[in-house]
């Protein structure tokens, strides 16, 4: 399946996907936080492609996933650290644990300090002694911009990662580790925490209960975990990207109160949100992904593409509101008749296949 980038590049998807697949397979990966929201579903993806992986984990009293070594350590200890590399014996390592906690009262600055940014240098720090191909470090969209030096922080967790952040840069600058920032954006999806907003409100909709939610009016760029996966997979394989930072996001940004209001309207549920928008609920300015810088880095490019199937003439028409000019100069399909669109389908359902291994004796139920 071959598609036309917007520099009219032709591009074999299907190719570089067995190249990324391959290079994965023959590696040792470990995966930090691998039992957390963007741990659990990258560690999946990794599996998918048959790869080694070792997930760290604090405490293994719980049931696992028995296709991954568990490796259980703390990373605020340096020793720790490096004995977890030393095990596992790396080739790439994710570095996806972390205290993910946005509030702003003092008794979030040791934590974070701790989890954040002590956990991170350690492993940076660990790192220097053996031979790894590539780190990959997620940062935070709640960092301040890199240019605006001056700004100051909105919460610790913010100051942990941006501090985080400029450690390995740092460690790239001096020392020369094949560190790569991602930035994931407000990241949606399966295995997120029930009390995040859109899990959240999806379960009180369904009880009849009524989601309370403050800040309705941020704007915030939505990003759905699958997408963000593959942007942290391909960080780990892109050559020549060390020390860059990678937006993961849509580039858009829509509030609150709309992701709210239409998952009330798709629920159908008897209550309607309560929103506190009350100025002590007020949050810090919007920030949309750099998808450009992303798409140049990365070839990563999240397709903002929304279906659905028109009742009269029964085609797949487009839901969002799309210019012209975007349609044609960065859609890669635009219509159900199209040979590309069709490819691309079937491309997923292979992929979906090995994702969750399915072979020709699994039966599979299509829910509409």
């Amino acid at each position: 399946m071959h598609y036309k980038t917007q520099r009219g590049a032709s591009v074999d998807l299907r190719a570089l996907e067995g190249e990324m697949s391959s290079s994965l397979r023959t590696a040792k990966i470990l995966v930090t936080g691998a039992s957390g929201f963007l741990g659990a579903n990258v560690c999946g993806r990794l599996l998918g492609v048959a790869a080694e992986v070792y997930g760290v984990i604090r405490s293994t009293a719980r049931s696992l996933d028995g296709d991954i070594h568990w490796l259980e350590g703390d990373l605020r200890n340096l020793e720790t650290a490096r004995k977890l590399l030393q095990i596992s014996r790396a080739d790439i390592v994710f570095h996806l644990a972390g205290l993910a906690n946005a509030r702003v009262y003092p008794g979030m600055v040791l934590p974070t300090l701790q989890d954040n940014l002590i956990a991170t240098v350690n492993l940076l720090q660990a790192a220097e002694s053996v031979n790894i191909s590539r780190i990959v470090l997620t940062g935070s969209l709640e960092e301040p911009a890199e240019k605006l030096v001056s700004t100051v922080p909105v919460s610790p967790y913010a100051a942990s990662k941006w501090a985080s952040s400029m450690y390995a840069r740092m460690f790239h600058h001096l020392y020369g580790t094949p560190v790569v920032i991602v930035r994931p954006f407000m990241t949606y999806g399966p295995r997120q925490r029930r009390d995040k907003v859109i899990p959240y409100t999806i379960l009180s909709l369904l009880s009849d209960q009524s989601p309370r939610i403050r800040n309705g009016h941020r704007l915030v760029d939505w990003i759905y975990v699958d997408d963000v996966v593959e942007g942290i997979v391909m960080a780990a394989q892109k050559e020549d990207i060390e020390g860059c930072t990678v937006d993961l996001g849509s580039g858009v940004c829509v509030t609150t109160r709309e992701i709210v209001e239409r998952l009330t309207s798709i629920v159908c549920s008897r209550t309607s949100p309560v929103f506190d928008d009350s100025p002590e609920n007020a949050m810090q300015d919007a920030k949309a992904a750099d998808t450009a810088s992303a798409y140049e880095t990365l070839g990563w490019k999240f397709w903002p593409l929304h279906v659905f199937i028109c009742e009269s003439c029964l085609l797949v028409q487009l839901q969002a509101c799309v210019s012209r000019e975007r349609l044609f100069s960065e859609y890669a399909y635009f219509s159900s008749y199209s040979d590309t669109l069709l490819l691309h389908a079937q491309a997923y359902v292979d992929a979906m296949m090995a994702r969750l291994r399915l072979g020709p004796h699994n039966q599979v139920v299509e829910v509409e």
